[in-house]
């Protein structure tokens, strides 16, 4: 039988995708320093999907040495493979092997959420009386929920906005999307277009993708940041911890 501690019997797992990239590490790491300075009574743990240590059956099997009820909490904005297969799958195994309650946070909702907070920090920056062009782009996926996501959120948002030219595509895909871009501007004056790359952190996808673009249009575009660097993006994250823990008390 397990020795929990009754002081604080409820972990927070923070999981991420990984990657090699130093500024992807840096960014994961200030995000967790954050969730901690939030969460004070709380033990924070992390894992990853792939690439970097420990990965998820790793933690769990650490985690459920001392705990038996964890907040899971997925760094991921679209419920593609990795969610279902890799996350959502595996977690159920893992939940009867190691004999714990876990409960997995819904995340940020795209197509309401996000885009009322990705409104709020592009519209102060463009002039809505004038031509604009909106691009969205995300981490490729052969998931077809991904790709309707990905569209709704850039209909929505481009809507929001009152841009009403807009592009949406997957890292890997840019040739194609420059293609779109130029047919859409060549016979037009647009003021700006609008790169808005859907990665939490800044790590090689946006770095890339936003080089990349950068090169092409030079004085014309303009790119948000990482989606986390929005603080109301972490309110998000700090919400929806709150919520499953009610579920635990």
């Amino acid at each position: 039988m397990k020795t929990i501690s009754r002081l604080s019997e409820i972990a927070i797992v923070i999981c991420s995708h990984g990657s090699n990239n130093e500024k992807f590490k840096s960014d994961f790491i200030s995000f967790i320093n954050k969730i901690k300075e939030v969460f004070l009574g709380y033990k924070i743990f992390y894992c990853f999907i792939e690439i970097n240590s420990p990965s998820i059956e790793q933690c769990l099997k650490r985690v459920s040495k001392d705990y038996n009820k964890i907040i899971f909490v997925p760094t991921l904005l679209f419920k593609g493979k990795h969610y279902t297969e890799d996350i959502i799958e595996k977690i159920q195994e893992l939940i009867l092997k190691y004999k714990i309650k876990l409960l997995i946070t819904k995340g940020i909702k795209l197509d309401s959420e996000l885009v009322s907070l990705s409104m709020k920090e592009i519209g102060e920056k463009i002039d809505p009386t004038k031509n604009n062009l909106l691009i969205t782009i995300s981490s490729s996926s052969n998931n077809s929920k991904v790709m309707y996501d990905l569209g709704k959120y850039t209909n929505k948002l481009s809507k929001s906005l009152k841009i009403n030219k807009s592009i949406f595509g997957f890292f890997g895909n840019e040739e194609d999307i420059y293609k779109n871009i130029d047919d859409i501007i060549s016979d037009k004056n647009f003021e700006k277009i609008v790169l808005n790359p859907l990665f939490l952190f800044d790590g090689f996808l946006y770095q890339t993708t936003t080089k990349k673009f950068r090169l092409k249009y030079r004085k014309k575009i303009l790119i948000t940041p990482p989606i986390l660097k929005n603080k109301g993006t972490f309110k998000t994250f700090v919400r929806e911890i709150n919520n499953e823990l009610l579920l635990f008390k």
